[in-house]
């Protein structure tokens, strides 16, 4: 019977390849997402100009995938690294190998969690890959999984389908033209299919109707939260401008900027996103070579410490590497 349903719903969906995606999770409140709300706040993020966005959330996690292209309008996509993932997701640590023709897709996984994919082109992962990955992921005694084959792994749920239904492009024309064009398959399959799509128009409705209800809500009390809003923002900055005037501890911000672009710069690189807080500075960055971007960066005398987040290889350019940094600010010596 799993059999079967798998083969159903393997005419609604269509698996995007992880070297066609980009793939990034943050931690997030727990609040109903959808897919417009995590454009609008993680959209910048991706490396594709007219691409798509997958996605589902769980445990105060969302896990985000970036498409290179925009998604079918009459099928329901997921993500190949994703059901990498879900054939191995009883491991407590591994790091899973795709092999195809000329590409390696690896997924690692610890503590059951979904950490992150990574594509590589013409290169099969070497002994010091690997323990690269075992060092950015804080990995022990992963379980190294080579995969060949990998049509008996994508066995597809409804709960599979249903996860990444937010993502979905729903309209409704394409939808039944796509049943129409099956219709030659026996007729109790045929019956299945639309008790699945009465389920899927049923989920359709009801996220509309409930984004609706919050729109509203939302609208009913903007004016109230405008003014705590006002009132919050106007006691903070209260405090940070007189917390700046007197307190003030870490470098100039021009010159702490003109020192990280001359480092970028340097290294060949750009900078595609940049952050700061009271005491560090979070930037994603496009290099040369990220090692050599984080000496650089060192040896002008601004940071204590420079953390690698993540780094991994450019999707659009195979000779430079895309690194995510926390660079912590050096504090002021007042006496000097």
């Amino acid at each position: 019977m799993a059999k079967l349903i798998s083969g159903i719903l393997g005419y609604f969906t269509e698996i995007i390849p992880s070297g066609e995606t980009y793939f990034i999770s943050r931690t997030v409140p727990d609040t109903k997402l959808t897919k417009e709300i995590v454009q609008l706040n993680y959209g910048s993020l991706s490396p594709y100009k007219n691409g798509d966005i997958l996605f589902f959330k769980d445990e105060g996690k969302v896990y985000i995938w970036f498409t290179k292209n925009k998604l079918p309008a009459k099928k329901v996509s997921i993500p190949e690294g994703f059901l990498l993932f879900k054939a191995y997701d009883n491991k407590n640590e591994a790091i899973i190998i795709l092999r195809k023709a000329g590409s390696y897709n690896i997924v690692v996984v610890r503590n059951k969690i979904f950490l992150t994919q990574v594509s590589k082109i013409n290169a099969e992962p070497d002994t010091q890959f690997i323990e690269m990955l075992k060092k950015e992921y804080s990995l022990k005694n992963p379980e190294v999984v080579t995969i060949v084959n990998s049509d008996d792994l994508f066995k597809l749920s409804i709960k599979d389908v249903l996860l990444f239904f937010d993502s979905f492009n729903f309209n409704a024309k394409s939808f039944i033209n796509l049943v129409y064009e099956q219709s030659k398959i026996p007729v109790i399959v045929l019956l299945i299919l639309i008790s699945f799509l009465d389920i899927f128009t049923l989920a359709y409705l009801d996220r509309t109707v409930k984004n609706e209800q919050i729109t509203l809500q939302n609208m009913k009390q903007s004016n109230v939260d405008i003014k705590k809003t006002y009132k919050t923002l106007k006691k903070k900055s209260r405090f940070w401008n007189g917390f700046i005037a007197k307190e003030l501890r870490y470098p100039n911000l021009y010159r702490l900027l003109s020192a990280i672009t001359g480092s970028v710069l340097k290294n060949g690189g750009q900078i595609n996103i940049i952050r700061q807080s009271s005491d560090s500075v979070e930037i994603w960055v496009i290099s040369n070579s990220v090692t050599s971007l984080v000496e650089n960066l060192m040896a002008t005398g601004y940071f204590d410490n420079i953390q690698v987040i993540r780094i991994s290889q450019d999707n659009s350019d195979k000779s430079k590497e895309v690194g995510e940094l926390e660079l912590k600010l050096k504090k002021v010596n007042k006496n000097g």
